[in-house]
């Protein structure tokens, strides 16, 4: 009795994971790990006619400049850095005056 009992409940776990396969699958490299990965863009208006641009920079050290202005024109400042594994990436908001 207790046999069937134990079997039975192992079944059920198995059953309710499933399987052993999806309960042992490797968890690295997923979806969530390669949007995590830094990345340099170009200035994106945020809405189109708003004079608002954004962008993202990345950099192996944690030193950003608080603001600047590019070759277009367009201030930027920052607004946050985000540490991605080893790498620094940082938010920069900018306008065009």
């Amino acid at each position: 009795m207790f046999k069937k009992l134990v079997v039975g409940a192992l079944a059920t776990g198995i059953a309710l994971t499933g399987g052993i396969g999806a309960a042992s699958a490797s968890t690295e490299n997923t979806a969530s790990e390669l949007a995590m990965q830094c990345k340099n863009t170009q200035p994106q208006e945020t809405q189109k006619g708003s004079g608002i641009y954004y962008k993202y920079e990345c950099k192996s050290q944690r030193i950003f400049a608080n603001s600047y202005t590019d070759n277009q024109g367009i201030t930027w400042y920052l607004k946050g850095i985000t540490d991605m594994d080893g790498q620094y990436e940082a938010y920069y908001e900018g306008r065009k005056y």
